[in-house]
């Protein structure tokens, strides 16, 4: 979550916000059904006729996100936060819903191009290149609405992306938006068994966003995606 102002050599911006985050992740099934292991019993989860499952997931993120211009060329960027996962794949009869129950934690790493520099008349515009890994412990697994029992799971999501992002601004605010082109990579094993079911998805997303200056260095920035994705974030930057 940034805009596309150029950052001059040495200076950097950081971000704390909070994202609100719903996604339709693909997992594939090929000729085994995979199971998690409930107490003593191995409940499987899904279908040995189903291939490809449009599963549903919903996910509470808090992330501190640095960007910074070491050498006055590439823009780099880092992330590090926790976040929540409910996952849900459905089944022929029923939907399974995976849950954390404490905060999981997620990082992220990459660069930006500035394409070209805001000025008084043009925007900026910059693509950015990263990708980002999350890891949670899965504890609570539900059917069709009733806990089934504790599990012990892990929940881990690889995203690498390409965004192009304009902005431009106007007085205190600042405005952007564009679209993120991403590959969204999701495995959940049981710890026990070691089995796991994963699949990947490409996707697209638009987003539009604003940033408002409250001082000389602090701002409040906000930013919604559409389309492949569906996310709120709300935040405070801070740069110099």
């Amino acid at each position: 979550m940034d805009t596309a102002c150029q950052l001059s050599k040495g200076s950097f911006r950081a971000s704390f916000y909070y994202n609100s985050l719903r996604a339709n992740p693909e997992i594939a099934v090929y000729n085994v059904s995979p199971g998690i292991t409930v107490g003593n019993t191995v409940v499987n989860y899904v279908s040995m006729t189903e291939s490809r499952i449009n599963c549903r997931a919903l996910s509470n993120q808090e992330t501190v996100k640095i960007i910074f211009n070491p050498f006055g060329g590439l823009t780099w960027w880092g992330k590090i936060g926790s976040c929540d996962y409910v996952l849900d794949i459905p089944s022929t009869a029923s939907v399974n819903r995976f849950e954390t129950v404490d905060p999981g934690m997620l990082a992220g790493i990459g660069f930006r191009c500035q394409v070209f520099p805001e000025t008084i008349v043009t925007p900026g515009i910059s693509l950015d290149f990263g990708c980002s890994v999350a890891e949670n412990i899965i504890r609570k697994f539900s059917v069709d609405g009733s806990l089934a029992g504790v599990i012990d799971g892990k929940l881990s999501t690889l995203e690498g992306q390409t965004v192009f992002n304009v902005s431009k601004k106007m007085g205190k605010i600042e405005s952007f938006g564009g679209f993120k082109i991403f590959r969204s990579y999701l495995k959940l094993q049981d710890s026990s068994t070691l089995s796991y079911i994963d699949g990947y998805k490409d996707n697209i997303n638009l987003f539009a966003g604003a940033k408002l200056k409250l001082t000389s260095y602090e701002s409040i920035i906000c930013e919604a995606n559409f389309i492949g994705e569906t996310s709120f974030s709300l935040g405070m930057g801070i740069g110099f």
